[in-house]
């Protein structure tokens, strides 16, 4: 073997592990990093509370909502305590260590002095995923003016048919809404001030399929959203406006016969899991999938989010609104996609 090769096997040898071992460490470092999510881009502030209804008989439940800003800047942890187990599951050693993360909602903060009624937006989380899960698009929708409340599924974990899935998901819905309007009746602190007689639902995966068929039913339910649902096979007919929400790859969602006040939209660029957190949590490999026409987790997000609220301030508040929103900011560049002119 030659000098040169000699050379080129030590620097090899001793470079290799050195290059790994920095990467290894920068990457340990992002993981368990303190970091905050992006701060929502309404003019309210946001209050996060959660109530555990299971010692009789109901779910875990988590609430966001405009609120009045505290004396004291100190947001919540990410990780609301009655939710801390469910969201811990399953998650590997190279995931995001959600116990370094801020939220942007503070903790039981004060419910912010808008005219009753406020907008109702029931969220339902994909299959093996909790509300928890969607607070950037949630906090989105709260500082808006919209309360958002999400209930821990019965059907989190566990095998089973789509089918059987989404059915479970639709009785959770049914049951979550009957509750919260008794809450109402009852003059319940803030659900008293909750516009139940107008509701949206939203979803994400399982969750949004079952949105839809809830909201077909449901004669409270002004509006849905599905965001990567699936529609297809039987659909029960539902005569009020859904947005069918896709993102990736793939053609535009169809808006079947069964909703003739459907409209479609593809976002691409933004894979399926950054619908949830996941899109603001450290991702080394972040800049690569860019290059490859991946949009940035946080501008995906963002993106998302003024889609739906601009849906929900057409469908639930009735507002005068103009579809695509105004290109520009965050909306540079993106990919989306209609099925209809609006």
């Amino acid at each position: 073997m030659s000098e040169r090769s000699e050379k080129v096997l030590y620097w090899v040898g001793v470079g290799l592990p050195t290059v790994i071992t920095a990467l290894l460490a920068l990457a340990l470092y992002g993981w368990i990093r303190e970091r905050q999510l992006p701060p929502p881009p309404g003019p309210f502030p946001v209050g996060r509370a959660t109530f555990d209804w299971t010692d009789f008989g109901g779910p875990t439940v988590v609430v966001w909502y405009p609120a009045e800003k505290p004396s004291s800047d100190s947001a919540a942890a990410y990780l609301p305590g009655v939710f801390a187990d469910e969201m811990l599951r399953g998650r590997g050693p190279f995931s995001q260590r959600l116990g370094f993360l801020t939220d942007r909602a503070y903790s039981g903060g004060t419910l912010r002095n808008i005219r009753p009624p406020l907008p109702l937006v029931i969220w339902s989380p994909d299959w093996g995923l909790q509300p928890t899960a969607y607070a950037v698009l949630a906090e989105d929708l709260a500082s808006r003016g919209f309360v958002v409340m999400g209930a821990g599924p019965s059907d989190s974990t566990g095998p089973g048919p789509r089918p059987a899935r989404v059915a479970a998901r639709v009785a959770d819905l049914h049951t979550f809404l009957v509750r919260i309007q008794r809450l109402k009746d009852a003059d319940v602190g803030l659900f008293s001030r909750l516009g139940t007689e107008r509701v949206a639902l939203v979803g994400h995966g399982v969750g949004g399929e079952a949105s839809v068929r809830v909201c077909a039913v449901e004669p409270h339910c002004a509006a849905a959203v599905d965001l990567n649902g699936d529609v297809a096979g039987d659909q029960p007919v539902m005569a009020g406006p859904v947005l069918f929400l896709a993102v990736g790859q793939g053609p535009l969602p169809a808006a079947p016969a069964a909703f003739p006040q459907a409209l479609g939209v593809r976002i691409r660029g933004v894979p399926d899991r950054h619908l949830t957190d996941e899109a603001v949590f450290f991702q080394p490999l972040a800049w690569i999938h860019q290059l490859f026409g991946r949009v940035e987790g946080v501008r995906g997000l963002r993106i998302v989010g003024a889609y739906v609220a601009t849906f929900l301030d057409e469908h639930l508040r009735g507002a005068a609104v103009t579809w695509l929103p105004t290109p520009g900011g965050h909306f540079t560049k993106a990919k989306v996609e209609f099925n209809r002119d609006r």
